[in-house]
């Protein structure tokens, strides 16, 4: 009987952090080593999450992002999430609201935004992914790959800088779960924390 309670309890504590509820935003500590969160040009790259968005933000709702803090000094900042109601603050006037973006920046405010021409249903759990393989960015959702447009354009394509913070749920309006980059398992629990 104890044995079963105890595995009662393991398979709750199980069930309790696979999803995470995004009232509020976690960084990731710097004790994750660099180039584990920050990619050459040339490396291959695939972040992929399971995400319910219940309301779409103003600007962009942020899976992943390692955003320049200091508003334009940093090279190499960037964001995996959903369009906003204000579409990227009108860098991305024609896309969608609730659409996947992929967002590269440079110092000076360059960016280059990679965003599907469909977007995601509210109140229903969809599996977004952004690839880059060979240099090149394509998006996913529900593991069908995606029409894209871009927007802009930049002179790195260096994702991320160690100078950043790495930031997980930023203005995400729902519940996360299973955020993978390159096949290992970002996040908080019990026998392993951010990064698997």
């Amino acid at each position: 009987m104890t044995t079963m309670i105890l595995l009662l309890y393991i398979l709750l504590l199980h069930v309790m952090i696979v999803v995470v509820s995004l009232d509020t935003y976690y960084t990731i500590p710097s004790t994750i080593p660099n180039d584990q969160l920050y990619w050459d040009a040339t490396t291959d790259v695939t972040i992929k999450a399971d995400v319910y968005i219940t309301g779409l933000a103003a600007n962009h709702s942020d899976v992943i992002a390692s955003p320049d803090i200091s508003n334009g000094g940093v090279r190499n900042s960037y964001a995996f999430g959903t369009v906003g109601t204000n579409k990227c603050s009108g860098l991305c006037s024609s896309a969608s609201a609730g659409a996947v973006l992929f967002v590269l920046a440079t110092e000076g405010y360059s960016y280059k935004w990679i965003i599907t021409t469909t977007t995601i249903s509210l109140n229903t759990w969809t599996t977004i992914m952004v690839k880059r393989v060979s240099g090149s960015y394509s998006l996913y959702i529900n593991g069908v790959s995606q029409t894209t447009n871009t927007y802009g354009s930049v002179d790195s394509n260096v994702i991320g800088n160690a100078a950043l913070p790495v930031i997980v749920g930023n203005n995400l309006n729902g519940q996360l779960r299973n955020l993978f980059v390159n096949n290992k398992l970002i996040g908080k629990h019990h026998y392993c924390y951010y990064y698997c």
